[in-house]
């Protein structure tokens, strides 16, 4: 769904996309016409598998007023960003596991948009015989090609991948002694290349949510037969802007 409401899509497993429209020029579309699909669109990219998650997202040109939409298209093993979904569905692949890239693969929930700028954050696993690497990338849809605008190594197992405003929230699976492995949330500032915010307190971080102004988090905590959730709020200081 775009984040206006205006746009849905339905993946299929095999690679058709139904795209539906539920909002025309600010009103409601009747049941009865939404629930059509407007348009059929089918993946040309056999290669790519299951897809994981997907992104869709506005883009307003100034000197015209028109509105176009384009989708970021998440697979296991691979991205294939779709642009004007409503009209040429034009399909462009971001990232595919040939042998360039042999071994990547995407996990899901561990991805972002800001959808403002169209802005796509992956966390990318890349396997080979001996060894396992992990990085984050972004990708806008206007850069040139191959529209990567950002790589960086940022190691550890993540379960989770978040944008929150200039940052990088990730939870990811660390070993916590000998009582076994456990979730630790990370914020990051790519920009500046320090860590702002660290917890290590929680068995496990079960859900990530972000607003305008926060980071909201639930968690596990284990201590013997008692399990207890709790719910976080981090935000910015106003004296120093630290989380």
């Amino acid at each position: 769904m775009s984040n206006d409401g205006v746009l849905g899509a339905l993946v299929l497993e095999n690679l058709e996309i139904f795209i539906y429209k539920f909002i025309e020029n600010d009103n409601l579309i009747s049941e009865k016409i939404a629930k059509k699909p407007k348009k059929v669109i089918k993946v040309t990219f056999g290669h790519l598998r299951k897809v994981i998650d997907l992104f869709i997202f506005k883009q307003k040109i100034e000197q015209t007023n028109v509105i176009k939409y384009h989708m970021y298209l998440l697979f296991e093993n691979g991205i294939v960003l779709v642009h004007d979904i409503e009209n040429k569905a034009e399909q462009v692949i971001l990232l595919d596991d040939t042998k360039e890239n042999a071994g990547i693969h995407l996990t899901q929930h561990c991805a972002d948009i800001d959808y403002e700028k169209g802005l796509l954050l992956v966390d990318i696993t890349q396997r080979t015989k001996d060894r396992e690497e992990h990085y984050i990338r972004q990708y806008h849809y206007l850069a040139k090609p191959p529209y990567t605008v950002m790589n960086r190594v940022l190691e550890g197992t993540k379960e989770k991948l978040r944008f929150f405003k200039q940052h990088v929230v990730e939870v990811k699976t660390m070993q916590k002694g000998t009582s076994g492995k456990g979730s630790e949330l990370f914020v990051q500032d790519l920009a500046n290349d320090i860590t702002v915010f660290w917890n290590n307190k929680h068995n496990k971080i079960l859900q990530v949510e972000i607003e305008k102004d926060a980071i909201f988090y639930m968690a596990e905590n284990t201590s013997g037969k008692k399990v207890e959730k709790v719910i976080c709020k981090l935000f910015e200081l106003e004296d120093n802007k630290k989380i």
